[in-house]
């Protein structure tokens, strides 16, 4: 950023960026509290996405090395994609008999560790409440009576693919959105119909079918 004349025009806001910011808690027209933080990305500023990858990059580069070494003889794949700071961690062993021997367990519970560390080391907060483990496999199996599932970019996936708990998600979520913008209006008051086709479109919509990619099937719900 140094070596050109407008990446050291940003240099002073990078500094900032990095410090304890102030901010206010307001409501009702009244400050209500103040405090510092340096947590979180400044909003509306475009650099602040661009900033965040920049330093997140080569420690999720660290969590793929690490594994890769950690599981170099069980002939696994392992790719780390990632959405900002939801972070994905896949060991693929594309080998039948292989796959077979191993302890997946065993595995995704190493690789969680190791991931942590790699974290802690720098200072990347990972919430252990949010760590969720999934194993598929290329037959499917009979489902239990615990199915498990993994929530990543706003899809839930369950063990079988069916994606069922996703569609039931994605409707809930969109009728209670719907219930809550029931308090601005009706066909005989409030905002006008062409406001509620906008509301309807791009966000009750928007929200249902998240995901519809995967083969949309909440029709009847």
């Amino acid at each position: 950023m140094g070596k050109s004349e407008e990446g050291r025009k940003w240099i002073p806001w990078c500094r900032e960026f990095f410090r304890a910011r102030e901010f206010e808690m307001e409501w009702d027209g009244r400050v209500r509290g103040r405090g510092r933080t340096n947590i979180g990305a400044p909003q509306e500023l475009p650099d602040s996405p661009v900033l965040f990858l920049i330093w997140i990059a080569p420690i999720i580069a660290k969590m793929e090395t690490a594994m890769e070494r950690k599981f170099v003889g069980k002939r696994a794949e392992i790719e780390m994609p990632s959405y900002i700071d939801d972070l994905q961690g896949g060991i693929y062993i594309w080998e039948p008999d292989v796959a077979k021997r191993c302890n997946m367990g065993a595995m995704l519970k190493e690789a969680n560790a190791e991931v942590n560390r790699i974290a802690e080391e720098n200072h990347l907060p990972l919430e252990d409440s949010k760590h969720e483990r999934l194993v598929l496999w290329t037959k499917r199996r009979k489902k239990s009576v615990n199915v498990k599932w993994v929530k990543w970019i706003g899809i839930i996936m369950d063990e079988s693919l069916s994606f069922d708990k996703h569609w039931q998600s994605r409707i809930d979520k969109a009728h209670a959105m719907l219930g809550q913008l029931n308090g601005i209006g009706t066909s005989n008051w409030g905002i006008s119909a062409t406001s509620w086709r906008s509301i309807y479109t791009g966000m009750i919509r928007a929200v249902a079918m998240w995901g519809n990619e995967l083969g949309w099937r909440g029709q009847k719900r």
